[in-house]
């Protein structure tokens, strides 16, 4: 290959990079943007959707169906 073309090859090379990262940084503004107030969501303690509170309605529910069945 000739200097010229090997040169060349790298430009396309680095443009191609760039053109993948403005893609993805796209892609990001747009989930974010899509996410909105979603990401700040917080569960309290009190929260029904807590995961402690899950595990314990869970067993709750288990030995309910023991006693049941």
């Amino acid at each position: 290959m000739e200097q010229r073309e090997v040169e060349n090859s790298k430009a396309y090379d680095e443009l191609l990079s760039k053109n993948k990262e403005l893609q993805l940084q796209t892609e990001s503004a747009q989930f974010q943007s899509a996410l909105g107030n979603a990401r700040n969501v917080r569960w309290d303690d009190e929260d029904v959707n807590n995961s402690v509170n899950l595990n314990s309605d869970i067993k709750t529910l288990q030995t309910s169906l023991r006693e049941f069945t």
